[in-house]
């Protein structure tokens, strides 16, 4: 069953550390809520604020997919159980989905953060056709702090238009 018209919402930001996430469906009704307490000093937290950097030091240099691979499949079941909790299996259980991430612009670093990594019945969201599409809190809301939802800028990309010509370099 296609789901359409989910919002996941940043509440009672505090630091990238402690916040709330409220998952709402179409009709504005809170379907999940989980309250975000993370250990900032810990290189799970390092891994999902700054992962390509996290990986380009972590990684064993001799193995690096392989182990970049093993890296992100644990930073994944971090973010699924620590940063979206029971949130990841919410979504993962209305597949398809596309799901618009609102985040005040006090948090908006968590925009750039890979949630799409987190794990859901041991696999990443976005292997499991769940859709993450951010947009700030400002834009989210209309002046009366009624929810609007302008038109959403999704490409998708094949794998045969993403090759480059025979001829490019």
């Amino acid at each position: 069953m296609a789901s359409q018209g989910l919002s996941l919402a940043v509440r009672d930001f505090e630091s990238l550390a402690r916040y709330r996430w409220v998952l709402t469906g179409p009709d504005g009704r809170q379907v999940a809520s989980h309250q975000v307490r993370l250990d900032s000093r810990s290189p799970e937290f390092e891994a999902f604020l700054a992962l390509s950097h996290h990986l380009r030091w972590r990684a064993d240099p001799w193995a690096r997919a392989e182990d970049e691979a093993r890296i992100a499949g644990e930073i994944g079941h971090w973010i699924g159980t620590q940063v979206l909790g029971p949130i990841s299996e919410v979504l993962a259980a209305a597949t398809p989905a596309t799901v618009r991430v609102i985040v005040p612009r006090a948090a908006e670093d968590v925009m750039f953060c890979p949630l799409e990594l987190a794990h859901a019945g041991g696999r990443p969201l976005a292997a499991q056709d769940v859709a993450l599409v951010r947009q700030p809190a400002d834009e989210a809301h209309d002046a009366a702090g009624g929810y609007r939802a302008p038109p959403l800028d999704v490409f998708a990309c094949s794998a045969s238009s993403a090759s480059q010509p025979e001829n490019a370099l």
